[in-house]
Formats: C-alpha cells, structure tokens, sequence
C-alpha cells in the first residue's frame, strides 16, 4: 500500500510539474505578442 501511495504521489508530481511548465510556456508566448 506505501508503494502504491508513493507511486501516486509521485505522478501527481510529475502532472503538476508539466501543467505548470505548460503554462509558463503559454505566458512566455503571450508576452511575445
């Protein structure tokens, strides 16, 4: 059970972690302009 946890906490991580990354990625964008 501490592994699964562990497993999901992680790939929440790692969505987090892409979701912000996405966004910096679209304000960086939008400046641009």
């Amino acid at each position: 059970m501490l592994v699964e946890t562990r497993a999901t906490a992680q790939e929440k991580k790692r969505k987090h972690a892409y979701i912000y990354e996405l966004a910096v990625i679209l304000t960086k964008d939008t400046a641009k302009q």
